[in-house]
């Protein structure tokens, strides 16, 4: 097969939808008496330009056959290179496209990255065509009939698509009517049987295409540096693991000039070496200490950041697993990108929402709290203590049932008193809970609660997807 052929089918496709665009127009037989109801005939529309073998079939192999009326004929009279809508011939027009994974076995497309495409499309060719629409009628009332319903719709045009291709920049064109010609006959009409053929001409400006060249972006996430041990020599192919990643005996992950990134409240910074995180609880993220830095003057080497396409991966618990959210630069403060996770790749809860992290040794039910109502969860920061100690069971106290419970516990009010709902010192399993009042996700790691994804990464724990 040549490699030189290409046929995409370009000027048939607009001659499918002049097709389409006259296919839905009808003719009424019948009175309007009363009771006798008209009919609706629907108008058949073909393209004329038909094989001599075709037609000697609808024939049925005879010249004795008379053709049915009302019918309508499309045909291309003439096709025309428009010197005026010339524009550069040797432009070329990249278009970088990132396409969702698909899961084969699923049949489903998945919220992860899938292939990238770089697609090179040339200066399309501009033509015009002249179109003929021929209208077959047996009388005067059928022609009306048709014109009517046509005529009105052209003031002057009416806008066509030749594909639904996203990337097909020459699909939109126009059908502009340019002439009538109302019938075939003459005058005097004599004594012959002629069918009575109006004639519509339409202009339609195409483009033709010459192929675009596609090419596969290849993206290097992560580098793997070494297949070295750490004396030095080569590691033992059987103790390589193969995954998403490859895993080696020794191995380095590059990022670019080896950023740490902090993200607080869907805002993440870069964070150069001489900066620091301070925090001061578990639960505190910290905050930036030092001179910021510009994400542009960063990534400019490396290409732009494109607004809503872009994207972060931040690999939060030391596996495959990954936050992926879009970025676009912070308008107010070039040193932040405002991110968007996609929710699906967000830890699923794992024990139901809190309303809050409350210190019950400074407020309570009623008391810098909402009074006590069922279905309430509060995750302590400090232990409550005995009944009879008042610093600590102060307004935690329901119908003589006092409240005892741990820095890290979470609560519940069952209707009539404050219960133990996670007993942080029993589990050392990995939660997840979200604050409904922050929005917050906190994690528990068998000692601490710390926020879910939200921090400091290290370089091996994000990479930038421009």
């Amino acid at each position: 097969m040549s490699e030189n052929f290409h046929y995409d089918q370009q000027v048939r496709r607009f001659i499918i939808q002049l097709v389409r665009m006259f296919s839905e127009f009808t003719v009424q037989y019948g009175k309007a008496n009363p009771g006798n109801d008209f009919t609706y005939v629907r108008v058949p529309v073909r393209y004329a330009d038909s094989s001599r073998q075709a037609q000697t079939a609808l024939m049925n192999n005879s010249e004795n056959t008379m053709a049915s009326c009302p019918i309508m004929a499309l045909y291309i009279s003439d096709m025309k290179y428009n010197r005026e809508r010339v524009q550069d011939p040797t432009y070329v027009d990249r278009v970088n496209v990132r396409t969702r994974r698909f899961d084969e076995a699923t049949k489903e497309f998945l919220p992860q990255q899938g292939n990238a495409y770089t697609l090179q499309r040339l200066m399309p060719v501009p033509y015009d065509l002249s179109i003929h629409l021929e209208i077959w009628t047996s009388n005067t009332t059928q022609k009306l009939q048709i014109l009517e319903q046509i005529l009105c719709l052209f003031n002057p045009a009416i806008e066509i698509q030749s594909s639904d291709n996203y990337f097909d920049w020459s699909s939109l064109s126009y059908v502009e009517l340019t002439d009538v010609q109302w019938s075939s006959r003459s005058i005097p009409v004599g004594t012959a049987d002629q069918i009575d053929v109006a004639k519509l001409t339409f202009k339609v400006p195409i483009w033709i295409n010459a192929p675009a060249k596609v090419t596969v972006m290849n993206a290097i996430y992560k580098v793997i540096a070494s297949i070295y041990t750490e004396d030095g020599e080569f590691a033992n192919p059987s103790d390589w693991e193969l995954g998403d990643d490859l895993v080696l005996a020794t191995r380095q992950v590059v990022t670019f000039n080896n950023y740490n990134v902090f993200i607080e409240n869907n805002n993440i910074q870069l964070l150069q070496s001489s900066q620091r995180v301070t925090a001061n609880s578990n639960i505190d993220i910290g905050t930036v200490q030092g001179p910021s830095v510009q994400w542009a003057n960063v990534i400019s080497d490396y290409g732009n950041i494109r607004p809503g396409i872009s994207q972060i991966r931040l690999s939060y618990d030391n596996t495959s697993n990954a936050i992926v959210g879009t970025i676009t630069i912070n308008p107010f403060d070039p040193t932040s990108l405002l991110y968007t996770p996609d929710p699906t790749t967000i830890p699923t809860n794992t024990l139901n929402a809190i309303d809050g992290l409350v210190n019950p040794q400074t407020v309570a039910p009623g008391n810098g709290l909402p009074p006590a109502a069922a279905g309430q969860y509060y995750l302590l920061i400090e232990p409550i203590g005995q009944a009879e100690d008042a610093d600590y069971a102060q307004g935690w106290t329901f119908n003589n049932v006092a409240t005892i419970a741990m820095a890290n516990d979470i609560i519940v009010y069952n209707g009539t008193a404050w219960e133990l709902y996670f007993i942080a010192s029993a589990n050392s399993e990995v939660q997840y809970v979200t604050n409904i009042t922050t929005g917050h996700q906190y994690k528990w790691n068998g000692s601490a609660w710390v926020k879910s994804w939200e921090g400091e990464y290290n370089p091996a724990n994000w990479q930038l997807v421009l």
